[in-house]
């Protein structure tokens, strides 16, 4: 629903901020929860995190070409 590139990158880049932020949850809150699930939760927020980060690059050298 992003009008532009410009827009959609700065959505993406909200989304990253977000997704560091649950981590950054789930690690400080780690004495709440199972082991397990804090070290599965982690690992599923760096992926998204990784995903994220390579379509916001890979979105920005499209539009440096430009």
């Amino acid at each position: 629903g992003r009008e532009t590139t410009k827009e959609y990158i700065r959505f993406l880049v909200i989304a990253r901020g977000s997704a560091r932020e649950t981590k950054g949850r789930y690690t400080r809150l780690r004495h709440w929860f199972a082991p397990d699930l804090v070290a599965d939760r982690t690992a599923r927020c760096d992926r998204i995190i990784a995903v994220l980060t390579k379509t916001i690059t890979t979105l920005h050298r499209r539009e440096d070409r430009k």
